[in-house]
């Protein structure tokens, strides 16, 4: 039998074996979707719209290219965290001279994150620990340690906050001032109790030392120290 001449009944019309039967068959699956754009927030656009300012003379004569790697950059980081996608962009700008790709801005905010998680995780400091006297004895040693450092001033704590003063007053800072009128009564107490200080008259204390007369006692005839 030839074939070559033989014809194919469908509904409607004839076809040739060699006519292409699909351009006569009805579809039996839908067409594959289109891509479906994604909703960039506004914070996510302006952030990218900066990098496009500052990087499109990089465009290479392509204008239009840009513009397409541009859109496709802020679609990739639609659900970004503007806080951190703000950060990630201005580092990269301060190191780098071309527009960014996705993966380079999502590995600055990883890398943010993770140092963020570090601090969040650093052990508290231990019960009684001083930050501010600390922060003294840190600096007085490093000044020691250093043969040309200063030896006339040093760091002492004064109301809870480090401060740099004379040596000669260093003692006198470690200890708060009192009001005026308190200054009797309580060099009274300390007279009674043997303290190696007193407070001067105008409230500030003073190393009293062993066998030399107590200014402020009103049996010594020197009377009260300013």
């Amino acid at each position: 039998m030839d074939y070559h001449n033989e014809t194919t009944t469908l509904p409607g019309r004839e076809l040739s074996p060699w006519q292409d039967l699909g351009a006569a068959t009805a579809r039996t699956c839908s067409p594959p979707p289109s891509r479906a754009r994604k909703t960039i927030p506004k914070a996510i656009h302006e952030i990218v719209g900066e990098l496009k300012v500052r990087f499109q003379h990089t465009s290479g004569g392509d204008p239009e290219g840009f513009q397409a790697r541009v859109a496709l950059l802020a679609e990739d980081l639609w659900d970004s965290p503007p806080m951190l996608l703000r950060r990630a962009s201005v580092d990269w700008v301060r190191e780098h001279p071309f527009l960014p790709t996705a993966s380079d801005l999502i590995k600055l905010m990883r890398e943010a994150l993770e140092a963020r998680d570090r601090e969040a995780e650093r052990p508290a400091p231990p019960p009684g620990y001083d930050w501010a006297q600390s922060y003294c004895d840190q600096r007085n040693a490093n000044m020691a340690s250093n043969p040309e450092g200063r030896r006339d001033i040093e760091w002492v704590v004064v109301g809870g906050a480090p401060q740099l003063v004379p040596r000669v007053l260093a003692k006198e800072a470690t200890l708060d001032r009192v009001a005026v009128d308190q200054v009797d009564r309580l060099n009274r107490g300390l007279r009674k109790f043997n303290a190696p200080f007193r407070y001067s008259a105008s409230g500030w204390p003073f190393d009293v030392a062993p066998g030399d007369p107590d200014p402020t006692d009103p049996a010594t005839a020197a009377g009260g120290r300013t």
